[in-house]
């Protein structure tokens, strides 16, 4: 059965996930028209052929702004070794759980967020690219199909969706795309996690930290970690829980209830992709497991909660009883 190892990951893992997401937009911004049809027929050729020029060297100058901030901090590099033989060989030592929270966390990236620059994000937030193109592209680099890779998406930003919709109830942080649940992960806790190990503080190590999470690509593992992992991908951080209380509790305390939706989300997508490869008897292992950490993690949550109430700071109260709530919603997602 799957455990929080499955999850984790090391430097060098993390170096081969950020070559595989620079590839994938490499490919795509290299493949031609970023904008809709129904859009260019409202523009002239030339004005259509304007756009996307401009577009293509915005793309290429968020793609050297975040990779470079990328390889500073982890002090990794874009190796040309052949990267379908680098990701074959990994998979093939790897197991299947954690191939899966692999390809969870490179399909659910999204490019072109904020990387720091107040001016330079206002023009990154106009690139258009195409999803279409981008899934194809994970796709044939990581030799999946595509309709893998949209059951991955679609799950991520399905439970998205449903976790807000049962839990927010004047529907203020309603998600309606991928882009938009992005924002979510605009949170300063990964600075600290991140950020902080360039001997940056405030904004600068927010920036640096969101650099390297590509807007949040990872959920932030903690570097140090025993057995020199550093990163805890696909939502594992939820699963890392029940297998290891005491260390990750502490993690758990600073996680926002917005980073707690997105690796809920994550978590989800890992659970529809690797259940498959399971047999029925296994399936039911698996996700009586995954419940039984999940309503562990709602216990120590609450007992929080409770803390925070009686010792009249009802603000932190109030905030960590939203993650109850959250978890509590993921919970009933996933069993039904």
């Amino acid at each position: 059965m799957i455990s929080g190892e499955h999850f984790s990951f090391t430097i060098s893992e993390l170096e081969l996930l950020f070559r595989v997401q620079y590839s994938a937009l490499e490919t795509e911004k290299n493949t031609g028209q970023s904008s809709s049809r129904f859009r260019n027929l409202l523009r002239s050729k030339e004005s259509t052929e304007s756009f996307e020029k401009q577009n293509f060297l915005l793309k290429q100058q968020w793609l050297d702004d975040w990779s470079s901030a990328t390889s500073k901090l982890l002090n990794i590099q874009l190796r040309d070794t052949d990267l379908h033989q680098d990701i074959q060989l990994c998979f093939s030592e790897w197991s299947n759980a954690k191939v899966t929270a692999f390809l969870v966390e490179a399909v659910t990236f999204t490019p072109y967020t904020a990387v720091g620059d107040k001016e330079k994000d206002k023009r990154f937030s106009d690139i258009k690219y195409s999803e279409e193109k981008l899934k194809l592209s994970f796709a044939n680099i990581l030799s999946i199909t595509v309709e893998e890779v949209d059951r991955i998406s679609n799950v991520y930003i399905k439970t998205i969706k449903a976790i807000h919709k049962e839990t927010n109830n004047n529907n203020t942080l309603l998600i309606l795309s991928a882009a938009a649940a992005v924002s979510l992960l605009m949170a300063p806790y990964l600075a600290a996690g991140i950020g902080g190990l360039m001997g940056l503080s405030g904004a600068a190590a927010t920036s640096a930290g969101l650099a390297m999470l590509g807007g949040g690509s990872l959920a932030a593992g903690g570097f140090g970690m025993a057995g020199g992992y550093v990163a805890t991908m696909g939502g594992g951080i939820l699963l890392s829980y029940g297998a290891n209380k005491a260390s990750i509790n502490k993690e758990l305390e600073s996680i926002n209830s917005n980073e707690l939706v997105i690796s809920s989300s994550k978590f989800a997508a890992f659970l529809e992709h690797y259940k498959m490869l399971l047999s029925l008897p296994d399936r039911q292992t698996l996700m009586l497991s995954t419940c039984s950490s999940l309503r562990d993690l709602q216990s120590v949550f609450e007992s929080d909660a409770d803390k925070a109430f009686v010792n009249g700071d009802k603000k932190n109260g109030k905030t960590i009883e939203d993650k109850v709530q959250k978890i509590a919603a993921f919970r009933r997602i996933i069993r039904a």
